[in-house]
């Protein structure tokens, strides 16, 4: 995507309530070339993105908890061409982390869910995705503990999963996969005072209910 610019304010009330507020706009062609910038033609937005996040957060003695929102909507143009309307993306998500830091142990939990809402005008008139509708949706939980700051576990599961659209991810993107497909989890122990980290083991394998999604485009 090409570069932008952004406008932020970010206020933090009585150490419990953060609020923060962006808006993303384009640089003009022209900055994009003088930067070197490539891919110019890709992709830009049409108007300003805005983007917001707010979060309580309370602590008490060695516990802390944080549970907050976060978002995008954005009107982009692909290819930057005219004439067809533009795609309407608009992405929410949640989050919330647990957190208990004692001597000698330290632990944490976190939780994130996306969901992503894809209202492809301009893509699919160009013949650029195979739905006019796409709907993803992103979920990720870990645990985490430490101790004596010099060990660490850590046990995290992921799913991605949604509309499979060809066109759009490619024929040979997982996205387009039946539905079913499994992600693995995996459980690492780390030690700090060595450069790598040691797989343990891993998790059984868990089930998505529709084909893969966002996160895998460009087949990532």
């Amino acid at each position: 995507m090409a570069k932008s610019s952004e406008q932020e304010y970010i206020p933090f009330w009585n150490d419990t309530l953060y609020l923060e507020g962006s808006v993303y706009q384009n640089l003009s062609r022209q900055a994009l070339e003088v930067l070197g910038e490539p891919g110019i033609g890709d992709l830009s937005i049409d108007g300003a993105a805005p983007y917001w996040r707010a979060a309580l957060e309370f602590n008490y003695d060695e516990h802390s908890l944080e549970i907050g929102t976060f978002g995008l909507a954005a009107n982009l143009l692909p290819g930057r061409v005219t004439g067809f309307a533009f795609d309407q993306i608009l992405d929410i998500g949640f989050d919330a982390q647990y957190q208990y830091i004692g001597n000698p142990h330290i632990i944490t939990a976190k939780i994130t869910h996306i969901n992503e809402q894809q209202h492809l005008y301009s893509s699919f008139l160009q013949g650029l995705s195979s739905n006019p509708y796409n709907t993803f949706e992103t979920f990720r939980a870990s645990l985490g503990y430490v101790y004596d700051h010099t060990i660490s576990l850590t046990a995290a599961y992921f799913s991605v999963y949604g509309s499979a659209d060809a066109l759009l991810f490619g024929a040979t993107s997982l996205a387009n996969k039946r539905p079913g497909a499994h992600i693995r989890c995996r459980l690492f122990a780390v030690q700090q005072w060595r450069a790598i980290g040691m797989a343990l083991g891993e998790c059984p394998h868990w089930r998505i209910l529709y084909p893969l999604s966002a996160a895998l485009r460009g087949g990532q």
